[in-house]
């Protein structure tokens, strides 16, 4: 019953379309069209990047994947590829091909289904665009007519190049792929500027239903894709935009082994090599400017990292922890920042980000972008400067490191041996913890703090008081105000692990 009263109410308006009966009715249906520019501005929501310092992408962040690009950068061959598919009379048609509508009503009609589409390019920019999200889903009679009315007056405020512009920035390509960009780069690593005809008919068969014919899916889903792909070019032939002899080259070629195998050959989505960096950065930017902001906003953040020097850390670490599995060693972590002004070049927070028996998505450089962090064995370096300053000792001071009870706790080296009474700047260079307890001991937790402050560091001390404080067995709140200073001053007295309060 209600496709029959549908049909009567589009029969209806196509008889009535074009006559002063409708002016009344398309003024109350499209008097509240938004504009081009607010749809291709505001509502489109765009793909965040996060590149390393040299521009090289590490993630991509999207709730919708989307790149948007001018018409002109989308190639010609996806652009005809795409009329012949979806709407042959787009460039002749009001925004309502009657005609292929009224074919498709009786259709329905008589087969009792509803699947033969009647809808043209501009209906489908209206429908995904234009109308809001529940009733763009309905399959009410008024939901219908008011898209024949919108799509009728988009085409008298809008160009065609404009709407096909829309359309193709918009459509769902499947695979989380919106837009002719982003499926150019998801299905083929290729600009959406740069598509052959072979990979512009495969996208075009793509909007229809792209979850039936997805290529990295099932082998039924591939076989529908491949179908799809034949239906299409089928059409282009009909048109004239392809000879029959190249359509059949192009679905005889291994196009879709070749995607599923280069599919099947990229990183995870959140690449274990960068993922805790990745999570930093995440995390600093919705504190900072919100989630919508970072999923939606089409941000370019281009952060200090070097992918090359990323890769190295992650090689290091990881030959660490094999050569010292043997001793129970599982896990491990480095930050390499550079000492002149603290940039972060590489953050590697575990040993393995998706080894959950190492809990490997915790990071443990204690790098937090807003909050508390462990400030690790480069709080040493605070400990023996301020001892410098004030004149407890000097570089060449021996310093004890022997087993002992300090602020009444026995501490042992980190490693279990001790080696009696060495220079201080051997104890700084090789990290050795009973020394370092001493000298905090002897120079007092508030003169550490205030040579902190001092060199522009401010921060919050959880337990200054504690010699384990300089061992790093504790948490800090800290800002530099001066981190070239501050790192300069690390870099030039001695070496010390890479974990940073910063």
């Amino acid at each position: 019953m209600r496709m029959s009263l549908m049909a009567l109410i589009v029969i209806s308006t196509v008889g009535l379309v074009g006559t002063g009966a409708t002016i009344g009715i398309v003024d109350y249906f499209a008097g509240d069209l938004p504009s081009i520019n607010a749809i291709q501005t505001s509502n489109l929501i765009q793909t965040t990047r996060i590149l390393d310092r040299n521009g090289d992408l590490i993630e991509a962040l999207y709730h919708e994947n989307r790149t948007v690009v001018p018409l002109s950068k989308i190639s010609l061959k996806l652009q005809r590829a795409t009329i012949d598919t979806e709407d042959r009379t787009f460039y002749d048609n009001s925004g309502v091909d009657y005609r292929r509508l009224a074919i498709a009503i009786v259709y329905d009609i008589t087969h009792h289904t509803s699947t033969l589409g009647g809808s043209t390019i501009t209906q489908q920019v209206v429908k995904n665009d234009v109308l809001d999200t529940d009733e763009a889903q309905s399959r009410t009679v008024s939901r219908k007519f008011r898209e024949l009315l919108l799509a009728e007056e988009m085409e008298r405020r809008y160009t065609k190049q404009q709407i096909l512009e829309l359309y193709l920035n918009t459509i769902n390509y499947g695979n989380g792929a919106y837009g002719a960009e982003a499926a150019a780069v998801t299905y083929f690593q290729v600009h959406a500027s740069d598509l052959t005809w072979a990979q512009a008919s495969f996208l075009a068969g793509l909007p229809q239903a792209p979850s039936s014919y997805n290529p990295f899916g099932t082998p039924d889903q591939q076989l529908a894709a491949m179908d799809r792909w034949g239906q299409v070019l089928d059409g282009m032939v009909a048109v004239g935009d392809l000879r029959r002899s190249e359509a059949d080259a192009i679905y005889a070629s291994d196009l879709l082994k070749k995607m599923v195998a280069v599919r099947q050959s990229m990183p995870a989505a959140h690449n274990a090599v960068t993922a805790h960096f990745v999570d930093y950065i995440e995390h600093y930017i919705k504190l900072r400017y919100g989630e919508q902001a970072l999923y939606e906003g089409g941000l370019q953040i281009t952060t200090t990292l070097d992918l090359k020097t990323q890769a190295t850390a992650d090689k290091w670490v990881k030959a660490g922890v094999n050569t010292y599995a043997r001793r129970g060693v599982n896990n491990g972590a480095m930050l390499v920042m550079n000492p002149s002004d603290g940039e972060i070049l590489a953050m590697v927070g575990s040993a393995d980000y998706y080894n959950a028996s190492i809990r490997g998505q915790i990071n443990l450089t204690g790098m937090d972008p807003l909050g508390w962090r462990g400030v690790g064995s480069s709080f040493k370096v605070y400990t023996y400067g301020a001892a410098l300053q004030a004149g407890i000792v000097t570089p060449a001071s021996l310093v004890n490191d022997q087993t002992g009870v300090i602020g009444g706790h026995s501490f042992s080296d980190w490693d279990g041996k001790h080696e009696g009474y060495i220079p201080l700047r051997k104890a700084l260079a090789e990290s050795r913890n009973l020394p370092a307890l001493w000298t905090y001991s002897l120079a007092g937790g508030d003169r550490i703090v205030s040579f902190m402050h001092n060199l522009g560091v401010t921060a919050q001390i959880e337990n200054p008081e504690g010699v384990a404080t300089t061992l790093g067995m504790t948490r800090c709140r800290c800002r530099s105000t001066s981190p070239r200073t501050r790192r300069s001053t690390t870099a030039g007295i001695g070496s010390a692990r890479t974990r940073s309060c910063a």
